[in-house]
């Protein structure tokens, strides 16, 4: 390495030469040509213009050269004591040449003694001063999710005003599997950049991909500029809506009201924009359940728009259609089950019935047949029928929902003559509704009693000669039973009296009972009775015949007249006919009322002259006939009744009763309504034979709190009577307050300050006083509160701050109770989705990583992978990465990847350049504005033995020892080091070879070779020993180093021994190689002389620099000499070697010049990566090696 060394020195050496050699000649011809590298600070030196021109110094001083100045920039001044061309400003290349691929600037310099113009033309070289840089730091690239990989998108170029390699070299692309970076070559030569699909996007994967462009140049250190490109991907339909579940399945009870919330449906789309917008319809529905139910398009929301009817319809089946602004649905079935409630009355129906029954019916007798029906269903549907106790009925079960009404015992008319009996059918729900029906049965009379005299046994005293005819005594007899059967006639048992019939000597009249004495013909009537039909209105004065009565006798004792029972009304005229009969004629003498007199019994006699005269007699029946002079008349003008608004249809409201003075048709009085409005008629209805109003219609305070019915009284000649009866509808707490949200704010943002009203509510009860007094509250566990306001209306606001992150969605229920006993009560749910604000910013899940890495790992290697998570969601909690910096030169070591967080090395580790290192990686979301925050990642690279130990003394020649030496002489010291670290570069040093094995040894550890024993007379005069220097790694590597030893008291005398070893140390190849390369050197070094004398008589100066240089350091080999990259290892020890001027000694057996040397503290600190010190480089920024 150290001849390597001095023939890269001897390739300078001669380019300085030829530089030297060509401006000499330039400057002939009058053109100076020079370089510098640009950014040089003012006043940098450019070339010396006085030397190379031959330029005396007095006549710079006088102002005889200078630089000509022809307006245009000056960039370089000519010193005026030295004639140093210097710059005079700070150039940069880019800006004075732009894109030229040369840059040359051009001045004349005017020697006025001599009248004589020189062109200068300086060339301004490049240095890595610009990073590649991207018009945009930041570019956003749209592409459809159905975009086929293999897409290629250009991507914006890179600018980088340097030149040559320092200029644009290569991209790079980090950041997502999904795409690769492909570069095209333009036309003229540019690289242009393409973004390549390499992987299927998919937007509900990854809404958005994050790149990062790098550009890198050629310079040393390279220099690197970066774009982002963030990829955001347009959303396809390639999602169809997908319900929460398949089928919905829920219980409601037939009494929910109208316009509740039955369920809500819900479908997500994993789409955005229109295509994951979603509305609901129904898919299938029957036409009786497209009547009850609605379905919201936008919330899914199943409302209710009918009354249910469990007895209708108990189950309902929808099917929901969910549909996407692209076509794409889906479907879920809902099953509603409606439950039963108890509302309706038991229904009793009154099939078949008798009015009237005979009284010797015998028990068990079947007087109705009724049907009873309850439509609601389970114990809401089981009937029970009775029948009063008292009753001598009693029921029986018939088929199936048929009752018989029969007889429990036997009747009597004689006690009871009619029966009302109220059948009572009651159902077993809570609280049981009930319905009754009335049966009016009439008993008929059974001739089942005998008349019953008043008395016994009668008496009766008669004078002797009596009168024939004359009135013996009245018998009287009663029959209980009715009509007919209660008719009693009279007739005389046969008996004798003295061998004469009874009949002889009395007679009885027949409808009287009254006994005569006997005459031999009485006047007798065709019949027995007259019945006789009046109207009331007949005027006095009209005349009725009667007929004519016969009598068997002649004579006087023939008929001969009429009488007529006393009476106020009617008299008995007797007429004559033409055959001289007489007839009787009945004539009216006063009007009738039929009101106060509706029938007269009257005794119509026809007597005979005989004495004593005989009669006969006939009944007239006269029956006044009504006349309609009489309206029928109310008991009361107006009744008031009051009713509870629960009590059941078919409760008796109250009775009312007319009468009519009248008789017969004229006096059946039907009730009726008036006119009334249709509701009313519907409520109720009038019995209208007994007046019986009775509740039809169930009753509903909230809607009616009173009804007026009008009523009729007709009678049966049309005369009709009015009154007026008030229903008053007494309140039950039977309305649950009505909940109904007005206005639903959802999501609300979770910065939403406290006090954001979030909903409206509006609660109404349609019960009145207490009953319809509501409080509201909330129940369930939310940061939210209720507040009255005006109206019944009330604001649920938010009580406290939301937080999404904790609580996505608040379920609450608005909970609304009235002040009835029992208190009612209503809910509605609240369902309050709260939005993401970008509220948190990533947290690592550790604030600082390490990883540590083996040297010479493969570029691309995984090195860890950070992982920050944030709470919030959506994009706001989409987190990527990014470098974000880190120790100086770590970023080109690394890179992380956008969206995984995973850290790639970017090339291969050497523990010996760096032995650590740390990036700031920031993980950024989504948000507007980002929120981010940063971990350490501390990378330690890890060394391998991947370094073997390196000699850095002896590197070559001979020591000289005396003879004199004790055992223990230091002979020399073997100094060698180990790049690497740890027991990697833990050095042990061993003999391998020696003449005398026993005359040297060596340090284990510390490399000194001295001597094992006192040198004697016997031991050869050179010594080659060769030490071996190993390092502790598995496995082991190591280093030979050969060490000459001459053993003699004095140097001169050892100067033969060490020309010898010089002359027959190398080869003959190798000899005949140093002689070429000394005459080329001589050689050299002759035509150098030659041009140095020129330039020396022209310049009249000293020696030129190239001399110098090369006579430096020639014969110093004072102090330790380490390379720059030196690490670990072995201490040095500090040798100084003099050698008398005197004696000539061959140029070969000398060291070579030892390296820039070291200062002990840069020896032993680390250094920092990217760093190196400015002692560490040999020559123009090449490193030494």
């Amino acid at each position: 390495k150290q001849r390597g060394r001095g023939r890269r020195w001897g390739r300078r050496e001669r380019a300085l030469l030829w530089c030297v050699l060509v401006a000499a000649w330039e400057a002939a011809w009058g053109q100076l040509r020079y370089s510098v590298p640009e950014e040089m600070p003012k006043g940098s030196f450019v070339g010396d213009v006085a030397k190379d021109l031959g330029l005396e110094l007095p006549a710079l001083r006088d102002g005889g050269v200078r630089i000509l100045d022809r307006g245009r920039t000056q960039y370089f001044a000519l010193h005026g004591k030295t004639g140093h061309l210097v710059t005079a400003k700070r150039i940069d290349r880019e800006q004075v040449c732009e894109s030229a691929q040369r840059c040359v600037l051009r001045c004349e310099v005017i020697v006025e003694g001599e009248m004589q113009v020189y062109g200068i033309e300086v060339e301004i070289t490049d240095i890595n001063d610009n990073a590649p840089s991207f018009r945009e730091a930041e570019t956003e690239l749209r592409m459809s999710e159905t975009t086929a990989p293999g897409s290629r998108f250009p991507l914006a170029e890179a600018h980088d005003p340097d030149s040559g390699r320092n200029s644009l070299q290569s991209y790079e692309l980090s950041g997502d599997e999904h795409f690769s970076l492909g570069v095209q070559a333009g036309p003229g030569g540019d690289q242009r950049p393409e973004l390549v699909l390499a992987k299927a996007l998919d937007r509900e994967e990854a809404a958005f991909h994050e790149l990062v462009l790098r550009a890198s140049d050629g310079g040393e250190p390279a220099r690197t500029g970066t774009a982002r490109i963030r990829v955001a991907v347009l959303d396809a339909n390639d999602n169809a809506p997908v319900f929460s579940q398949a089928e919905y399945t829920l219980r409601v009870p037939e009494d929910v009201p109208v316009g509740s919330t039955l369920v809500t449906v819900t479908a997500t789309d994993a789409d955005e924009g229109i295509y994951g917008r979603v509305k609901y319809s129904f898919h299938k529905i029957s036409d009786r359940s497209s009547k009850l139910f609605n379905l919201d398009s936008e919330s899914g929301q199943i409302s209710l728009k009918e009354d249910l009817d469990f007895e209708e319809i108990s189950s309902h089946e929808l099917e929901v259609q969910a549909r996407d602004g692209g076509e794409l649905f889906d479907t879920a079935k809902v099953a509603i089950t409606v439950t039963d409630v108890n509302d309706n009355a038991p229904e009793l129906t009154v099939s078949s019935s008798l009015s009237a029954i005979s009284e010797d019916a015998p028990p068990g007798t079947v007087v109705a047949l009724l049907h009873v029906q309850d439509r609601d269903s389970g114990a809401n549907g089981e009937v029970r029928c009775s029948i009063a106790e008292r009753l001598p009925f009693q029921l029986e079960k018939s088929f199936e929902d048929y009752y018989r009404v029969v007889t429990a015992r036997e009747l009597d008319r004689e006690e009871v003559a009619e029966y009302n009996v109220t059948v009572r059918a009651a159902d077993g729900g809570s609280p049981a509704l009930w319905s009754s029906a009335v049966l009016a049965l009439r008993v008929l009379d059974v001739n089942d009693n005998a008349p019953v005299f008043a008395e016994a046994r009668y008496s009766a005293r008669l004078p002797e000669n009596n009168a024939a005819g004359a009135l013996v005594l009245t018998v009287r007899a009663a029959d209980a039973d009715w009509g007919q059967n209660a008719r009693v006639r009279y007739r005389l048992s046969e008996g004798r009296v003295r061998g004469a019939p009874l009949s002889s000597y009395v007679s009885v009249q027949a409808e009287t009972g009254a006994l005569y004495d006997i005459n031999d013909n009485a006047p007798r009537f065709l019949q027995d009775s007259f019945q006789l039909e009046i109207n009331e209105f007949t005027s006095p004065g009209t005349r009725f015949y009667l007929g004519t009565a016969e009598d068997a006798d002649v004579g006087s004792n023939s008929l001969q007249g009429y009488e007529l029972e006393a009476n106020g009304y009617f008299a008995v005229e007797v007429k004559e006919s033409q055959d001289g009969s007489k007839f009787a004629e009945l004539v009216l003498r006063r009007a009738l009322d039929r009101e106060s007199e509706q029938s007269l019994r009257l005794v119509l006699t026809a007597l005979d002259g005989g004495e004593p005269p005989r009669s006969g007699t006939a009944q007239l029946c006269i029956n006044v006939t009504d006349a309609n002079d009489n309206p029928p008349v109310f008991a009361q003008d107006r009744y008031r009744a009051s009713l509870r608004e629960d009590a059941p249809p078919g409760s008796m409201v109250l009775n009312v009763s007319a009468s009519d003075a009248d008789a017969g048709t004229n006096a059946r009085i039907t009730y009726g309504f008036g006119k009334m409005p249709a509701k009313v008629l519907r409520k109720f209805v009038v019995d209208a034979e007994s007046g019986t109003i009775t509740l039809q219609e169930a009753l509903d305070f909230e809607d009616t709190r009173a009804f007026s019915l009008a009523v009729e009284a007709r009678d049966g000649g049309g005369l009709v009577a009015h009154c007026e009866v008030e229903v008053e509808v007494l309140d039950v707490n039977d309305n649950a307050p009505e909940v109904t949200l007005t206005s639903v704010s959802s999501p609300v943002p979770e910065d939403a300050p406290a006090g954001t009203v979030v909903a409206l509510v509006k609660v109404r009860d349609r019960d009145s006083g207490e009953n319809g007094q509501v409080s509201c509250e909330l129940s369930g566990e939310a940061p939210l509160s209720i507040v009255a306001s005006s109206g019944g209306s009330y604001k649920v606001v938010t009580a406290s701050a939301l937080d999404r992150e904790q609580a996505p969605e608040h379920r609450v229920a608005v909970v609304a109770r009235d002040r009835g006993s029992p208190a009612l009560s209503s809910r509605a749910a609240l369902v309050l989705e709260v939005s993401d604000v970008n509220d948190n910013a990533p947290v690592f899940e550790e604030a600082a990583y390490s990883a540590y890495v083996a040297e010479n790992n493969a570029a691309g290697a995984p090195v860890l992978r950070v992982r920050a998570r944030d709470a919030d969601a959506g994009a706001n909690g989409r987190v990527s990465y990014w470098l974000a910096g880190g120790s100086a030169g770590a970023a080109p070591y690394v890179s992380v990847e956008a969206r995984s967080g995973a850290v790639y090395a970017q090339r291969s580790f050497d523990y010996e350049q760096c032995r650590e290192f740390a990036v700031a990686v920031r993980a950024q979301d989504g948000g507007a504005p980002a929120r981010s925050s940063t971990a350490t990642v501390r990378v330690f690279v890890l060394d391998r033995n991947d370094n073997a130990p390196r000699v850095l003394w002896p590197a070559a020649g001979a020591g000289v020892v005396p003879r004199s030496a004790e055992a223990g002489y230091l002979v020399a010291k073997v100094v060698a080091v180990d790049a690497d670290a740890g027991r990697n570069a833990w050095l042990s040093y061993e003999l391998v070879q020696a003449p005398e094995p026993a005359l040297f040894r060596v340090g284990l550890h510390s490399g000194e070779v001295r001597t094992a024993r006192a040198v004697s007379e016997r031991d050869a005069a050179k010594q080659r020993l060769v030490a071996v220097v190993k390092d502790h790694g598995q496995p082991a590597l190591s280093a030979t180093a050969t060490l000459h030893v001459v053993l003699a008291e004095s140097l001169q005398e050892a100067l033969p021994e060490l020309s010898e070893r010089a002359a027959g140390a190398d080869s003959p190849a190798e000899l005949q190689f140093y002689l070429v390369l000394a005459l080329a050197l001589l050689s050299a070094l002759f035509l150098l002389s030659v041009a140095l004398a020129v330039l020396a008589r022209v310049r009249r100066a000293g020696p030129p620099a190239v001399l110098r240089c090369l006579g430096a350091q020639r014969f110093s080999v004072a102090g330790a000499a380490f390379p720059a990259d030196f690490c670990e290892g072995t201490l040095p020890y500090s040798y100084n070697l003099c050698v008398a001027p005197g004696r000539a000694v061959a140029e070969g057996a000398w060291l070579p010049p030892p390296p820039p040397s070291l200062a002990a503290e840069e020896l032993l600190g680390a250094e920092p990566c990217g760093k190196r010190s400015p002692t560490s480089s040999a020559g123009a920024g090449e490193p030494f090696s």
